[in-house]
């Protein structure tokens, strides 16, 4: 962390300490965790709390450790990268700004806060790699159809996917919707013309039978067929 560009030293040094601060106490919240030093609790807040122009980014922040994880990946004959989002509360700070709406209910102005899409990499054996990418926005909280697909939710899997394949050095697939649509389509999805795109169960689904289907494939190497005298049927 301390190589972190953040266009002053002394913010990279703090950027360790107050890293070190929360890691050793995450479940607590920073007054907590410092244990009363002041000096602590002052130099954090300082730290986060810079204007828009600084360097002090999620980007710059994460600069090491996703240099570090690069190395680990181009290591690697396969490598995994896992994809999830989180929703980021801050209901309860209403001095924020900046927010975005990360849930709505049909009685309330809905719940404000930030979205975080993370990718993991992990080896094939399930050992880590480290955090290449993590993805930060305000959802605005209309609707996403109609929207381009840049500005869609459903883009940041794809800036995901084509961010990895660009560490591994990978050719980025030249229609991920194709891919995703087809492997629905194994799972159930009826494709028309003007249909909705498919959800989350019928890829799952398509997924888990395109699986079966590449381990059966792989197991057949493994089998001989029975040896039958000439002119005879195998028996069923």
């Amino acid at each position: 962390m301390g190589g972190a560009p953040l266009g002053d030293l002394r913010l990279s040094k703090r950027l360790v300490r107050t890293t070190h601060l929360q890691a050793g106490a995450p479940t607590l919240s920073v007054p907590e965790a410092a244990e009363g030093d002041r000096g602590q609790v002052k130099g954090h807040y300082r730290f986060i709390d810079q204007p828009a122009a600084s360097e002090v980014t999620p980007e710059n922040i994460l600069a090491p450790l996703r240099a570090r994880t690069v190395r680990r990946l181009q290591g690697e004959r396969v490598a995994l990268c896992l994809q999830d989002g989180s929703d980021l509360n801050f209901a309860e700070h209403p001095g924020c700004v900046g927010l975005g709406l990360i849930a709505k209910n049909k009685n309330s102005e809905g719940t404000r806060g930030l979205h975080m899409h993370s990718t993991l990499a992990v080896s094939t054996a399930g050992v880590p790699l480290g955090v290449p990418l993590i993805q930060y926005d305000a959802p605005d909280g209309k609707a996403q159809r109609g929207k381009p697909l840049k500005e869609r939710k459903a883009f940041r899997w794809i800036r995901g996917l084509r961010d990895c394949a660009a560490r591994r050095r990978l050719a980025t697939p030249r229609n991920l919707g194709l891919a995703v649509r087809t492997m629905a389509i194994l799972g159930g999805y009826l494709y028309r013309k003007n249909a909705p795109p498919p959800g989350h169960q019928k890829i799952w689904a398509g997924w888990t039978r395109l699986t079966i289907m590449a381990e059966a494939n792989e197991l057949k190497d493994h089998f001989e067929p029975p040896q039958t005298a000439p002119g005879k049927e195998p028996r069923s």
